[in-house]
This record gives structure tokens, sequence and C-alpha cells, in this order.
């Protein structure tokens, strides 16, 4: 049991007031602790690396798990393998050529601002020059009653995923997953996958209600159906009952037009994947600003209300808003890493501003996403939309009163054009052709070509500038440059490798691939 484990070892631990401190850097080198080994905390440290050219720091990393750091967008392969190892973001050998000080399985149990240390379950206490917090967030569990029974779980980490996995192999039949949102629906494939009868209780009238319109969410459910997953709408979670371990759940359903009742369901597990908190607790022990709803609360310069301290991914508050996404945690290590290793004095020339919320993915075997503003205002804007039933698919693109700029869509079931229109919205691109056109797939007019030789113009609308993949912050130009450099015989996976464009949650790889194609037909 990994928990009694590591209960052992800290239990074994020294005393915190008589255990070693271990004193700052040298002044040539100063010590960057990191809190939080997740992927945000990873691509930090990579960042640092990277950029730090002089060797000024030493980077000191605290993670809370047994495992490094890890892909938690590919949690749901692990039901599959069920192999740590296939979900790790870099091997062992990673953190020890690249001498970072890691310690594993050892969160921090106290920061201390004033004398700019922190100090470890293990009773480890460390100095820092700067600090970041990347601890990233946790599973919100409602205050249901009944919450604390035997079979009752959170889907959040790999701990959480072998506690899954051993209780439906010995107690479960049927699983109840409270939650449709994303991280609700990947349970409920889990639990698909696990071979249990498998319900949805979403409190919304559809699902993926932050991501999706009723249209989509709908067609959705009926996916869903189609694979045996039983999706109950506007479902209130009040209980979870039974004879020791779970035995049902009680709701109260609410249905348009079907009005309001009370339904007891019976199951053998529950899944609670009601969305996620900030985590800040350790720095709101340490005087440290947070929200009033949770989010340490940070300036575009990612630095929160103590000087040196910063944080960054999903337990931060920036400008009000909590970000759930990993593309704008990776953002915000970039920014954060660009600015510390900039010369000497403290420039502090690159800021963050907010990041795009768009989202790429596949459920129960349907691809989805949504890009831009896709819930603006209908009053301010103009929808036009495309249903194919029989196909399962379904387009909605927002635009402009004057129809000429893409402000936001929703895609369902065919999402080829995804990184394309993602950018069109982002840098408000004037569109070429008309909402019809758009709605086919036709982004550009046909090329008129007086030549037959078109080697000087790679046929791709996008400037070298422009962000190709989200995720990972690789522009047009990047992904070029290293075909260029790899040579016409390189493959798009080794492109992907190099340039790491594509290598989280995919959505980009279409667009990587066409950019990798038209750039070998050149002549460089």
């Amino acid at each position: 049991d990994a928990k009694s484990v590591a209960d052992t070892a800290r239990s074994s631990t020294p005393p915190i007031d008589t255990a070693p401190v271990v004193p700052p850097t040298p002044i040539a080198q100063k010590r960057i602790i990191v809190i939080g080994l997740g992927m945000v905390g990873l691509r930090f440290c990579e960042q640092i690396l990277k950029l730090d050219t002089q060797k000024q720091y030493l980077l000191t990393v605290f993670g809370e798990e047994k495992y490094h750091a890890y892909n938690r967008v590919g949690l749901t392969k692990y039901f599959t393998h069920r192999k740590p190892s296939e979900l790790l973001l870099a091997e062992a050998e990673w953190y020890h050529n690249n001498n970072l000080d890691l310690h594993l399985n050892d969160p921090i149990t106290s920061i201390n601002t004033a004398s700019k240390t922190v100090t470890s379950a293990s009773g480890l206490t460390i100095s820092y020059d700067h600090l970041v917090l990347a601890t990233g967030s946790k599973a919100f569990v409602p205050p249901i009653q009944g919450k604390e029974k035997p079979g009752v779980f959170v889907y959040r980490t790999i701990e959480d995923l072998d506690s899954i996995i051993s209780y439906a192999q010995q107690h479960a039949r049927r699983a109840i997953v409270v939650g449709g949102g994303l991280l609700g629906l990947e349970a409920a494939k889990a639990c698909l996958d696990l071979g249990l009868q498998t319900t949805v209780l979403e409190r919304s009238q559809w699902l993926m209600r932050r991501q999706l319109d009723r249209v989509a969410g709908e067609m959705l459910a009926a996916t869903m159906a189609d694979m045996g997953i039983t999706t109950l709408n506007g479902s209130d979670t009040r209980e979870i009952g039974g004879e020791g371990r779970v035995g049902e759940v009680i709701v109260n359903r609410s249905v348009e037009g079907r009005g309001r009742w009370e339904e007891t369901i019976e199951t053998d597990m529950v899944v609670l994947s009601c969305g996620i908190v900030p985590r800040d607790k350790i720095a709101s022990k340490a005087g440290i600003e947070c929200g009033k709803r949770g989010g340490i609360v940070v300036d575009d310069f990612l630095e929160t209300s103590v000087s040196g301290v910063y944080a960054i991914g999903e337990c931060v508050l920036h400008r009000g808003q909590l970000f759930g996404l990993v593309a704008p945690g990776y953002e915000m290590a970039t920014i954060l890493a660009k600015n510390l290793t900039s010369p000497s004095p403290f420039p502090r020339t690159h800021t963050f501003t907010g990041s795009d919320m768009s989202a790429k993915l596949k459920l129960f075997g349907v691809q989805v996403g949504s890009f831009g503003d896709y819930f603006a205002e209908e009053t301010q804007t103009r929808h036009v939309s495309y249903v194919d039933p029989i196909g399962n698919m379904y387009k909605r693109f927002i635009l402009s009163p004057d129809g000429k700029t893409l402000i936001g869509g929703i895609l369902f079931g065919d999402t080829t054009d995804f990184s394309r229109l993602a950018l069109y919205s982002k840098n408000k691109t004037p569109l070429s052709v008309s909402p019809l056109d758009l709605l086919a797939g036709i982004l550009t007019p046909p090329k008129k070509s007086t030549s037959s030789d078109d080697s000087d113009d790679d046929g791709d609308e996008f400037e070298d500038s422009d962000q190709i993949c989200a995720c990972n912050d690789v522009s047009k130009g990047v992904i070029v440059a290293a075909v260029k450099e790899a040579g016409r015989e390189c493959t798009v996976d080794e492109v992907r490798k190099c340039t790491k464009a594509g290598t989280t949650c995919g959505g980009c790889v279409p667009l990587v691939e066409d950019i990798v194609g038209r750039c070998k037909k050149l002549e460089w």
C-alpha cells in the first residue's frame, strides 16, 4: 500500500526541529525550489535547463507522489497497460543527468518566507533564492452524505486508479460516476473498460457543459448510450447509501418538461468527478495571498504577494481566473523560466495575460473540440451550424456581425481543421471564404496558379511565428526548421519528438503532418 509505506517512512524521520538544514547555495549559483512534480512543474524544470545557459541556477524539486512526473492527460490509457512507466514524461536517468536535486514521496509541509526556507514531510529544511509553487489541483469532493464509505473514489492520480481497479475486481459489477465533465467522462470510460455497468450522473441538462453546447452534449450522450453507458442529466447526488460499503445512490432528478423527483440507483462503486480545486493550502499557511474561492493570486509576472515566490499551473488565480488545462500551465512555466533566466538586472520582459482555453480530445471514439469564445453572447455575434445525425457530426461557428472574423466554435465528430480554426480565431484572421464554405471544411479559396512552379510557396496560410501546438508552444517556424535540419527523409514522429509538437493532447497532429508534408516539397 503506497500510502502506508509513505506514512511509515515519515513516522521514522526525526522531528523537524532536529532535522538538518541545508545551507543556501554559493553566491555563484542560486537555488530554485519547485514544489510539485506534475506536468507543469516538470515543464518549468525543462525550460530552466534549456534557457539557463550561464548555469546560474540549481534546481531542487519536491514531489508528493512516489512517481516521477507523468502524463495525467493520458490517465485512461493506464487501464489498458497498467504500467506507470508508460505514462512517464521523462525517465529517471533524465533527472540524474540534468543534476536535479529530486525528492519524491516527500511533500513540502511548510514555507517560511521570512527565512526563505521550506520544510518537507521527511523533516528536511532547505533554503531557496526563488520558490516556484506548482502544486496543481485536487479533486473536488462535494458534501454528499456517505462519501466516506468503502467503494467511493476520486479520479486524479495513479494511486486513485490502482484503488479503483483493485476494488472493481473484488467487489463491483456496477459503477456510478458523479460528474459529466471531461474528467467524469474519462472515469466513465475507465469503468467501462473494467467491464462495469456504468451510469453517469450530471447536474446540468447535458454533458460537458463547459465545452459543448446542448446539441453536441446530447450527441455525445447518444454515442455513450450506444456503448452501454447510461447518462442521467439533471441529477443532483444527495446521498451514497449501503450497508457497510456502497450499495446505492440517492439523487434528486430535475429534467426540463418532466418535473422533479427523487430516484434511488443501485450500484457497487462510486467515482466522484465533480471538478477540481486549486491546491493552495501550503501557500495560505505561509501568508501568501489566495483567492476567497481558492487559487494562489499571481500578477502578470506570475509572482505571488511575496517577493521571490511564484506560482504556475492549476494552483494559480490570475486576474480572477483559474486554469484547468495543461496548456496554460505550460505557457506560465515558459514565461517564468524566461524571466528568471533573463540577463541581470532582472528585467521581466515576459508577461502572462491569460491563455487560450481551446480544447480538443477524443471521447468514446469520437473527436470533440471547442475553441475561441465558443459561448459568445448571441446578441453581439452571428452563428452558423451544421448537423449530420447520420454521420454523427456537428459544427457550430460563432462569427463577427459582418461574418468576416471567426470568434469561436464547437466541433463534434470531425475535428480535422481544429488547429487551423483555433488559430484563425486566436489571431482574428479575416476569413477569405463564406460561412457556408467554412461549414464544408473549405478554409481557404482555391489557389489560382499562373505557373507550374510553386516551389516558393509552401501553400500554408500561417506565418512562421504562428503557434501550432498550444500545449508545448511550438510555432510553425520551429517545425519547418526541424524538418530542414533532419532532412527530407524524416518522419512526422521524428519531428514531433524533436519539437514536442503534438505530444501532449495530440490535437494539432493533423496540422503538424500537413506542415511537415508541405515543407518536404519545398526547395531549400
